[in-house]
């Protein structure tokens, strides 16, 4: 699963306190954007989401496609060096599935049969001139009993290139996944290729302020026993998707939440043709979002 790594941090400002004490008269007037410029940022940041999904796809293997899923996620993020060009931070988050239908389960028996999945993840991400480099340990189990537990190393390497281009950005990413103990689709434990373009272009909106129109692109490649069909021939190829999104900023609700709308289709290779049960699908989503 990709992470988002972005930090966004609290502005507290100081100073102007102890100015005013010392001259005795009111303080300097202090441009705000210089103000909040110069204020230090919080070490400890937030990313709390919240989506609904029509159908859930685990790099490309089919999860759910029935009923609803709802997918609960917060990632915290501790910068422990942040010096001029460069930046390192601890990162750790949990996620959530849940399902309307009692996914996996012949027989359902309780009230956890819908809770699908948890997994967890402890990492570091590093950057520095606008790339970032994470290598994080991730692992998953089903509280429903519907799969087994599988643990995997994942380096993700992304480039953040707003900026160069205005309002409008690439934003290009690579993820690497090993498996390490047991296996996301319960065959041979495997090596995945992810690689992902995000055409993104940010648009002022006089009514709500600055909306963010996304494509992202994904391609999940098999470097070795990722992909495998029922005769365990591995196939390179797992899928694409693309996707088209909306991020819509919620200025009246606490912490500011934006509110994302998105499709997103997805094309199968030969191995997840046959395990999912079609060649293509079409996914819808709906969430809420929020960092601090």
């Amino acid at each position: 699963m990709v992470r988002s790594l972005a930090l966004i941090g609290v502005a507290v400002s100081v100073g102007l306190l102890g100015a005013r004490v010392a001259s005795g008269g009111p303080a300097p007037a202090v441009d705000e954007a210089e103000a909040e410029a110069e204020a230090p940022a919080s070490a400890l940041a937030f990313d709390v989401a919240l989506r609904a999904l029509g159908a859930y796809y685990d790099r490309g293997f089919l999860q759910e496609r029935r009923g609803f899923v709802f997918q609960p996620e917060v990632e915290v993020a501790f910068t422990f060096a942040d010096e001029a060009g460069w930046s390192a931070a601890a990162v750790a988050g949990v996620f959530a599935s849940i399902h309307e239908h009692a996914t996996g389960i012949a027989e359902p028996e309780g009230a956890i049969d819908g809770w699908y999945e948890v997994a967890w993840w402890a990492g570091f991400c590093f950057e520095a001139e606008g790339f970032s480099v994470s290598p994080y340990f991730q692992a998953a189990d089903s509280p429903s009993g519907a799969f087994g537990h599988y643990e995997e190393f994942v380096i993700e390497v992304a480039y953040d290139d707003r900026g160069w281009a205005g309002r409008f950005s690439l934003q290009p990413s690579l993820a690497l996944v090993l498996e390490t103990f047991g296996a996301l689709d319960e065959q041979s434990r495997g090596l995945y290729l992810g690689l992902g373009l995000e055409p993104t272009l940010v648009v002022p909106c006089a009514c709500v302020g600055e909306v963010t129109l996304r494509a992202p692109v994904e391609v999940g490649l098999s470097v070795a026993r990722y992909y495998e069909d029922e005769a365990g021939e591995d196939h390179r190829f797992g899928y694409a998707t693309l996707g088209a999104f909306a991020d819509v900023p919620l200025r009246s609700l606490p912490g500011e939440p934006a509110l994302e709308i998105g499709v997103r289709h997805a094309w199968f290779g030969e191995a997840l043709e046959v395990s999912n049960e079609r060649d293509e699908d079409t996914v819808v989503s709906i969430g809420l979002v929020v960092s601090f």
